[in-house]
């Protein structure tokens, strides 16, 4: 196809979406005045003497009612013009990314600017593609928010506001709501703390999949619960100063198990049992929807937040009565009755309200959810009331199969990541062209793109890519894009570290496979790379480039000598390439381990010496990582303590430690595992020096290894270690350059192949 005509094809797609109308007419993002959150913004993010050199302008919206962004020079200074403060501030964040070549990212590294401002060469104009930039999975909140205070949430708000964000999540603290709630029905606050889950895991607890806290220190702090209500009223502050408009939470039919005392002729059973978690903290109560009392308690509960937000209330929620959770009944009337409610419940207190839901359920149990089953549940509430959130676009569109969700508008999102897992992937190829297509065969459904990663902090070139494609009507030129963004990262042009990315991008960045760690898995024998899958099958195949992973490490190590080597940055990706390409060799040495092992002729002090070595390549990762603020366990515990008071510590450091390894009491072990100084050192390493020495003394004594007895000994391990106290360094020690040149030095020229699901041959069987 010629390039005259893939531009003319472009054009009539993107006309064919243009011919119709949102979905969505009656959602409208607040009125609110941009100037001086802009201002306020420029002042935080670059400092206050660039608000002499930014003039600011609030234009008008297209003829889509999308906004519009703009940057020039007018009268010899920056100017900056849009159509809201997020337009406005995604035109500043242009103007940085394209002339300055800086970069804001959610890692916070420092925006290099100079004392004078360059000039803009020349105008350029951008409208929004779609009506909202949507930010947010429910437990992203969980994975990497819930230990922040008012300081990282605020710098946070910046970002999202630099990058156009306008629909934002917003659940912090919604316990204090629930709490007040329930009061009025009776509930004792002992009861709701018994049905609120842990502080690390509130996510679950609000989407009915989990309840009370586990492990030895009780239930939730109040304290926590009054502190975090706190912290959401400035959230929500600062939301509404940019003109966003947050989502918050809602009633989804899940109630305390007091309620069934207090209301004994409620209809009212207990939910499908969840990831295999005891009945006691799982099977939580849930109110049928044909129950009067739902509706009561659902406006109840709207009309408490509102009062509670000083009057305030965006009219838009966002709940989910099914995640990870199967009906009592498939009955289509039922279904319909069970979203009615929920949408009938939100309008008693509020005559505008709309409705958010994720689309994650009819992906996660399609095999309940047929078309028949999603048309009767959807078809419960109007149109205009409902925006499905199509979880995971890049991989499995709902909407495609859905015939957009029966006429519902959705927003394509940007799934990606699970647990906040660390590991180089993604497919930048598909996201510089799927959102475009999409929103042309919509029949003008798709409202918006959103970000719906589990966690953030990882892959971040992912996430910018998404965030420009809501302002683009055709495909993003990938090669100049990632050469600027590159650029714009590490503030210089630097041929090795371009050619870095271009082994990265033509490799983990050109593929769909998740990515995760053998040294952060459990070890064994058949080992293969330790982690659930969306549908909860174990050993979900893992892609990794190795040989390409490598020549980039060469390349940022050569880089690194030069003065792009004190970029913070630069440091950061040094650290997280060097972490996965020890992570390939981790794969290796696992794999001659067994090898080693089932050949008869080899010596027990080859085997042993095997195993040490891969307990030194653990000692080395840890090295690394504790080079960069961005892998640091220390920070995490350290945040996660500083929200309770010496009282309570202890709950907290608990909560932190078990929701990266043993996720509840086991059954969802190391699902949000994380690649950080002090857990690969202590905890991974750990549980590696158990098994090798097992490993080790079985050669020794010519028997087979116990496998029963050393998981155990790994189980008491893992358990034990949830209630330590020990302390974690909270800044870097060591310098990134430096150590990463040293371990070029000893594996960089190793040469690896690529790694899938290690396949050792039934030999296996036999261990």
């Amino acid at each position: 196809m010629s390039p005259g005509i893939r531009c003319s094809l472009w054009v009539v797609l993107c006309l064919i979406a243009l011919c119709h109308v949102d979905a969505h007419p009656h959602l409208r993002l607040p009125e609110h005045d941009p100037i001086p959150a802009i201002k306020g913004l420029i002042s935080r993010t670059l400092g206050p003497q660039y608000n002499s050199q930014i003039e600011v302008v609030v234009t008008a919206k297209d003829e889509r009612d999308h906004d519009v962004s703009s940057f020039d020079e007018h009268n010899g200074r920056v100017r900056v013009s849009g159509s809201s403060a997020t337009a406005i501030g995604f035109a500043l964040h242009k103007y940085l990314k394209d002339v300055v070549h800086t970069q804001a990212d959610w890692d916070n590294h420092a925006l290099v600017v100079p004392a004078v401002l360059p000039l803009p060469p020349s105008a350029v104009t951008i409208a929004k593609n779609t009506k909202f930039t949507y930010y947010l999975n429910v437990v992203t909140t969980s994975y990497s928010f819930w230990t922040w205070d008012w300081p990282q949430w605020a710098k946070h708000i910046d970002w999202m506001a630099l990058q156009g964000i306008n629909l934002p999540l917003a659940f912090t603290g919604q316990e204090k709501i629930w709490l007040e709630t329930f009061k009025k029905y009776n509930v004792s606050t002992a009861g709701m703390q018994h049905f609120f889950a842990g502080a690390a895991f509130q996510a679950w607890g609000r989407m009915g999949n989990v309840r009370d806290s586990w492990g030895p220190f009780g239930p939730i702090p109040l304290d926590f619960i009054e502190d975090q209500y706190r912290l959401q009223l400035r959230i929500l502050d600062r939301m509404k100063e940019f003109g966003m408009l947050p989502a918050l939470p809602a009633f989804a039919g899940h109630v305390p198990a007091e309620l069934v005392t207090l209301y004994p002729h409620a209809n009212v059973r207990q939910s499908s049992q969840w990831a295999n978690f005891p009945e006691k903290f799982t099977c939580v109560h849930m109110l049928d929807p044909t129950d009067p009392l739902y509706l009561d308690i659902g406006r109840t509960f709207i009309q408490v937040q509102t009062q509670l937000y000083g009057g305030y209330t965006s009219s838009v929620y966002q709940t989910d009565t099914y995640n990870e959770l199967l009906p009592h009944t498939s009955d289509p009337a039922y279904l319909r009755a069970s979203s009615k409610a929920v949408i009938d419940s939100m309008l008693a207190a509020d005559p505008n309200a709309v409705w958010i839901m994720q689309g994650w359920l009819f992906y996660f149990m399609k095999d309940f959810w047929t078309n028949d089953k999603i048309e009767a549940y959807l078809g419960g509430v109007a149109n205009d009331r409902l925006i499905m959130l199509d979880l995971w676009t890049e991989s499995f569109p709902v909407w495609s199969r859905t015939s957009n969700y029966f006429g519902k508008p959705w927003i394509y999102c940007l799934l990606h990541t699970f647990g906040g897992n660390l590991g180089l992937h993604g497919n930048l190829p598909k996201l510089a062209t799927n959102p475009i297509t999409s929103l042309a065969a919509s029949d003008g459904h798709m409202i918006g793109l959103g970000l719906t990663m589990e966690g953030i902090f990882q892959n971040y070139v992912v996430y910018d890519l998404a965030l420009e494609m809501a302002w683009r009507s055709t495909p993003m030129p990938l090669d100049k894009w990632v050469q600027a963004y590159v650029h714009q990262r590490y503030h210089v042009e630097n041929e090795h570290a371009t050619k870095a990315w271009a082994f990265l991008k033509t490799s983990v960045y050109r593929d769909e496979g998740l990515v995760d760690s053998v040294a952060t898995t459990r070890p064994r024998w058949q080992l293969a790379v330790n982690e659930t899958d969306v549908d909860g099958n174990l050993l979900l195949p893992k892609r990794v480039s190795s040989d390409a992973v490598s020549a980039a490490w060469t390349e940022l190590v050569l880089a690194g000598a030069d003065s792009v080597g004190k970029v913070d940055a630069f440091q950061h990706d040094l650290v997280d390439v060097t972490r996965q390409v020890l992570n390939n060799v981790m794969v290796e040495y696992y794999t001659e381990l067994v090898q080693l092992y089932l050949n008869p002729k080899t010596s027990s002090s080859v085997v042993c010496s095997k195993a040490d070595q891969i307990l030194d390549l653990l000692h080395d990762m840890d090295t690394i990582l504790a080079t960069s603020t961005a892998f640091l366990l220390g920070r995490w515990i350290r945040d996660a303590k500083a929200r309770g008071t010496p009282a309570t510590a202890g709950y907290f450091e608990y909560q932190a430690r078990n929701q990266l390894t043993r996720w509840g009491v086991g059954t969802l072990n190391d699902y949000a595992n994380k690649q950080w100084a002090g857990l690969v050192g202590e905890y991974y390493a750990g549980r590696w020096r158990v098994w090798l020495k097992a490993v080790c003394d079985a050669r020794e004594a010519g028997i087979p290894t116990d496998d029963a007895k050393i998981d155990g000994q790994i189980n008491d391990f893992e358990v034990a270690w949830q209630t330590q106290t020990n302390e974690f360094p909270t800044d870097p020690v060591g310098d990134s350059v430096e150590i990463a040149t040293k371990l070029h030095a000893k594996y960089g020229t190793k040469q690896h192949r690529v790694v899938g699901v290690l396949d050792l041959g039934s030999t296996l069987d036999d261990l």
